[in-house]
């Protein structure tokens, strides 16, 4: 999100920002005055902190003392490890766990088993009712057996029965009172149906020992102090609330170690760890994933915890946000994910391969004391001791590391503690303070100018920002933009600058890119040189006009009417494809020429082997972006999501590309959160209950053998996740759906020939072929008019160079004299296409910082046919034409082919 769209900006005075008795500093939401007791309220007024109006120095005196004489030598440095881990347990609460509070599988029943229409507080009468009942009945069935048969003469088990159900219930989505008259009706067509299919409550007992052990952990909703679940009034003496059942609250914890146990022995995973040693590079000094950013290759030397002396040790990288539940509250949802860096990215990006530690659920934002406080425990546990896990009556032990965290901003400064993109020292990368700007409708906004006048903010470190923390502390106030201690800071390998990331999805996309949209086309810029504004029923019809491949998700919508509902994926495809061939005859030239050094910049940043030249020239191209647009557009618009461009590409070096810390997986995974869950009873147990399923139904699944079963399965979990296959993921090709009629040329059966070395017995023509995974479609394919998957990059032998072409059909040309159209004699699979033709060397004239955005070719069609081995097609490029009169054809490389739409 743009964070000049999140508000104006205010100073920490404004704010009104308060302190409690431990030092930590709060926003007002955390501690509502009309809610507090009137002894408590004076309490709180008078403990109100006195902050520093104005930092104009990036060091205090005391703090260019102490580096002045560390750096001399002097000094030895105060033990900062020791003292922030101390702050820390005093900050966040401290009273012991509570058995009482776990979630025991009978309760667990007894919270979820109920229909929707008796989940209500006043009905509980009716609840014990119905569970004792639903009890009475699977005592007169007793266990059944869960191998025997459906019923008999029948060949289907009863657990085969079961567990498709559920996945059939899951991947559909369906309520209980769904899935209940689900059950009624399978039922009613068996001679004798199984217990199983009797109720809600048997179905559910099948699957008792599913469920994941979960705690819940109470807190006070007023002062958020941690509280038991049998206290009646706040421990806080500032606030002794009392505890009503509106004014204590909790989050649930699901133990992050019992999850990396489950991960572990889960078939096929040692060997997908195995991922970081056997994979190989396209360059040895290229960026091509977070094993290549400095931070990984320091703990994967000879003997570290993550180099292959310790294939079993995890990392893992941390990512919250939260999600609105109900369009009429405020109520929603903060879940936090691990992700396990050392599966391949395919794997590592999949919803069941996600670890969930917790979800806050509120009207409220989390306190992160608070929150964290579980996993803190958890993750120093892992980093020491580890876990075990067996795999075929063998113990292993794995120890995990949280080396790497992504978030938006509003996330990511309640995460580490410290001030949002709106306050002073709001950069996590550098000591640059910001200014205040004053808008025209009279708020303010922080702004991060570039002055030459001035030198450079220097560079932050994590030593420092703990030691700023420790002051902000005991100062009670805010330092460099600290707040105080976050839990990130206990870690032994999470570096609390450079392990933080910066997301561009949230920063580039829905920052600068949909900023720089709203200025061009905005009717009150009308009269700047870069107003584009006039032109937009121009740029709305070569939207409409273009027909991305099928790995784009969405097809482009209008500006004018839709950019306002553009998603993040769309700002994406955009930036990197539409914009340039669309602006190129629109847009004044010199701020072409400047959007253009933001297009390659990003771009450089994205691709799947990022060289040290890209890094370089990306360096250029951003630093020239970032430094020009005040003068160009003005410095109100120079927010820190602009301002962070300059730290993206050091923030590439210590983590790998900018699409391995997207925040589009997790916003992918919040959006299947948002579908678990029916009703609005309960709706924390029943996500996590379902999010639990959906991690093991892989285990459920493993001991069906029946290959008629294992087909039903495999089609419904397609149905129930949308997975994308690119290029590059698998090997070999097939041709797709029935062959067609097609009269060959001379010229064309000559080549064929001459292509396969061979002549053909029988020549197929075909539509589309499966091509290393992905369908690749033909001109001959007429069923899809709104896509174009048939515009190639391929490898042409004769040159030796990469050329583009567009294929017309392909054929499927065999030895043999089989009857059948596939076999498994020798054949050949080829594209008949028609080339492209460079007309211009860039698309962006020359100029001085050479700024070419080399990954779009000006082409047009020509007139060369030529056939082609279907194993010499490198990629499906997206094919940009923006006008029926120009003869020009705009093909646009994708950066990588790893990273989910």
């Amino acid at each position: 999100m743009d964070d000049s769209s999140q508000g104006d900006g205010k100073s920490d005075k404004q704010l009104g920002k308060r302190v409690d008795k431990l030092g930590r500093v709060r926003p007002k939401s955390y501690s509502q005055k009309k809610n507090l007791p009137k002894k408590a309220k004076s309490d709180l007024s008078a403990d109100k902190p006195k902050f520093v109006e104005s930092q104009s120095q990036v060091m205090s005196d005391d703090d260019e003392s102490y580096y002045k004489n560390y750096e001399e030598g002097m000094d030895e440095p105060p033990n900062i490890d020791e003292t922030v881990q101390r702050l820390i347990e005093e900050a966040i609460f401290n009273t012991e766990d509570d058995d009482s509070d776990l979630i025991s599988n009978e309760k667990w029943h007894e919270l979820m088993d109920l229909p929707e229409t008796l989940a209500d507080d006043d009905s509980t009468k009716n609840e014990s009712d119905y569970v004792e009942t639903e009890k009475k009945e699977i005592s007169e069935t007793d266990e059944f057996d869960r191998n025997s048969t459906i019923y008999h003469g029948h060949h289907m088990t009863i657990y085969t029965s079961m567990v498709l159900i559920l996945l059939y219930s899951m991947c559909h989505s369906i309520s209980g009172a769904q899935l209940s008259d689900l059950l009624t009706m399978i039922s009613l067509h068996c001679l004798n149906p199984h217990p199983g299919l009797k109720s809600m409550y048997t179905f559910k007992r099948f699957f008792t020992d599913l469920q994941s052990p979960m705690k819940k952990h109470f807190y006070c909703s007023t002062c958020f102090c941690d509280v038991t679940v049998n206290e009646d009034v706040c421990p806080n003496e500032k606030c002794q609330q009392q505890l009503s059942l509106k004014k204590k609250s909790y989050f649930i914890e699901i133990p992050v170690k019992h999850q990396v146990k489950t991960f572990l022995e889960k078939k096929g995973t040692l060997e997908s760890l195995k991922h970081r040693f056997t994979r190989k590079k396209k360059k040895s000094v290229g960026i091509e994933d977070i094993y290549d950013g400095n931070l990984y290759r320091n703990l994967s030397k000879t003997g570290g915890p993550l180099s292959e002396e310790n294939p079993y040790n995890l990392s893992f990288t941390w990512n919250t946000d939260g999600i609105p539940i109900f369009k009429s509250s405020k109520v929603s949802i903060w879940p936090l994910y691990l992700t396990v860096n050392e599966l391949p990215v395919k794997q590592r990006m999949q919803t069941e391969n996600m670890i969930l530690y917790g979800l806050w659920f509120g009207e409220s934002k989390p306190f992160m004391g608070g929150f964290t406080k579980p996993l803190i425990h958890t993750l120093r546990d892992l980093e020491t001791n580890g876990t075990d896990f067996t795999i075929n009556g063998q113990i292993y032990n794995s120890k995990s590391y949280l080396i790497c965290g992504t978030a938006d901003l509003p996330a990511k400064s309640l995460v580490m503690n410290c001030n949002q993109f709106n306050g002073q020292y709001s950069c996590l990368r550098c000591l640059h303070s910001g200014e205040t700007f004053r808008t025209v409708k009279g708020g303010t906004v922080r702004t991060f100018p570039y002055d030459r006048s001035k030198p450079q903010p220097r560079k932050r470190t994590s030593q420092e920002c703990m030691s700023n923390a420790v002051e902000a502390v005991n100062s009670r106030s805010v330092i460099n933009g600290m707040k105080g201690p976050s839990f990130l800071m206990t870690l032994k390998y999470y570096d609390f600058v450079k392990s933080s990331s910066i997301d561009y999805m949230h920063g580039v996309l829905l920052g600068v890119t949909k900023v720089l949209i709203n200025l061009w086309t905005s009717g009150s810029n009308s009269k700047e040189r870069f107003s584009i504004s006039s032109n937009i029923s121009i740029i709305d019809d070569r939207l409409k006009r273009i027909k991305p491949p099928s790995y784009i998700t969405r097809v482009p919508r209008t500006i004018s009417s839709h950019i306002k509902y553009w998603k993040a994926s769309e700002l994406r495809t955009w930036l990197f494809f539409y914009s340039l061939p669309i602006l190129c005859d629109i847009l004044d030239e010199k701020y072409f020429h400047h959007f253009a050094s933001f297009v390659e910049g990003i771009y450089l940043l994205c691709t799947d082997c990022i060289t040290p030249e890209d890094l370089e020239k990306s360096k250029i191209l951003l630093s020239y972006f970032v430094h020009m647009f005040s003068s160009m557009y003005g410095e109100r618009y120079v927010t820190l999501n602009m301002h962070s461009l300059l730290h993206l590409p050091e923030c590439v070096e210590d983590l790998g590309p900018l699409w391995v810390y997207s925040c589009f997986p997790y916003e992918n995974a919040n959006g299947l959160l948002t579908e678990l869950f029916h009703g609005t009873q309960n709706i924390e147990l029943q996500i996590i209950s379902s999010l639990n399923i959906v991690q093991k139904m892989p285990f459920l699944l493993h001991p069906i053998e029946d290959s008629v079963h294992k087909a039903f399965a495999a089609k419904m979990q397609r149905t129930s996740e949308v997975s994308q296959n690119y290029t590059g993921t698998l090997s070999g090709s097939m041709p797709v759906g029935s062959n067609i009629k097609m009269h060959f040329s001379d010229d064309i059966y000559a080549q064929l020939i001459s292509t396969v070395q061979f002549k053909p017995s029988k020549s197929l023509c075909y539509r589309r072929i499966c091509l290393r995974g992905f369908t690749i479609h033909s001109e001959a394919y007429s069923r899809v008019s709104v896509r174009n998957t048939f515009t190639v990059k391929y490898y042409e032998s004769e040159s030796k160079m990469s050329c583009y072409g567009s294929i017309l059909y392909y054929i499927h040309a065999k030895k043999c004299e089989c009857f059948e159209n596939i076999c498994s004699c020798e054949s050949s699979l080829v594209a008949v296409l028609r080339k492209f033709e460079e007309t211009k060397p860039s698309i962006v004239n020359p100029n001085f910082l050479s700024v070419k955005a080399s990954h779009i070719k000006v082409t047009k069609i020509s007139n060369t046919v030529s056939v082609v081995d279907s194993s010499k097609i490198m990629s499906v490029v997206v094919n940009v034409n923006i006008d029926d009169k120009s003869e020009d054809y705009f093909l646009c490389e994708v950066p990588n082919l790893k990273e989910s739409d």
